[in-house]
């Protein structure tokens, strides 16, 4: 993590490390940003799920109507971002440890296996669903 301080969830902002950046790290930026966003999007879906259903919050999980569901919504939010690397969930959290840090005291070690799961899902969804048009 090199361009995005601590982000506070209670924030709308991002609070970035530096006040300019050479053209040559525009590209770390670009990623740094694109797996912020990602990652918040996914995390806040995951947290609504929770909020929704916290009794059988494990077990509907990776039903396929909530990969569908969630496919959907989070394509729809990246809409205008065009390209999407495959990335792992934890390769996420491991660049934002106050994220992973709150991930890991949220959610049982079988809710974050779920977890990942559903995000490999997501993320083979959209990209397939991408590569058809």
């Amino acid at each position: 993590m090199n361009y995005i301080q601590n982000q506070n969830q209670s924030e709308d902002c991002i609070r970035f490390t530096k006040k300019s950046v050479n053209r040559a790290e525009i590209s770390g930026l670009i990623e740094e940003l694109f797996n912020f966003y990602l990652l918040q999007i996914f995390l806040d879906e995951i947290v609504q799920y929770k909020v929704e259903n916290p009794i059988e919050f494990s077990r509907i999980m990776l039903e396929d109507d909530r990969i569908r569901e969630l496919t959907k919504t989070i394509k729809n939010k990246l809409c205008d971002i065009k390209m999407i690397p495959e990335v792992s969930l934890s390769e996420l959290l491991r660049n934002f440890p106050n994220i992973e840090k709150r991930y890991l005291e949220n959610y049982t070690e079988k809710e974050r296996e779920n977890i990942n799961e559903l995000f490999k899902a997501v993320i083979s969804n959209i990209i397939l669903e991408r590569q058809q048009i």
